[in-house]
């Protein structure tokens, strides 16, 4: 099941991690794929106990909705979610650099060339 979520992982990475023209945005892009990957990864797979009642969820110590056999769980699958798509996102970010995989299309203002979109077509110009 990993290696089809890397696999999501590395189509979506391709894309919400393009280049916006602001270095700062786009590592916090490329952060924000990692994290919600891992996140979903990490609370997706957390057993609950037989000791929790369904509705409202409670667990006990120390947080109410999550025991402390939880939050073990959420720590060491979130090492491992972490390593994973971290991981992969390096080796994307490497294939990219060296010109192995493309990248997407960064995106730009209207008519520049970065979202797609050229200025000449569409019609709506003054041509004469």
């Amino acid at each position: 099941m990993q290696a089809l979520s890397l696999a999501l992982f590395g189509l979506v990475y391709r894309y919400a991690a393009r280049p916006t023209g602001d270095p700062a945005s786009d590592r916090m892009l490329a952060q924000g794929a990692v994290g919600a990957f891992a996140l979903t990864r990490v609370l997706a797979g957390v057993q609950v106990g037989p000791q929790c009642s369904a509705v409202p969820l409670v667990c006990g110590p120390p947080l109410g909705y999550f025991d402390w056999d939880m939050l073990g769980q959420v720590a060491a699958r979130g090492a491992t979610a972490a390593f994973a798509f971290g991981g992969a996102a390096l080796a994307l970010e490497a294939a990219q650099g060296r010109g192995l995989i493309g990248r997407a299309r960064g995106v730009g203002p209207p008519g520049s060339g970065g979202d797609g979109a050229s200025g000449e077509a569409g019609g709506g110009g003054s041509e004469g």
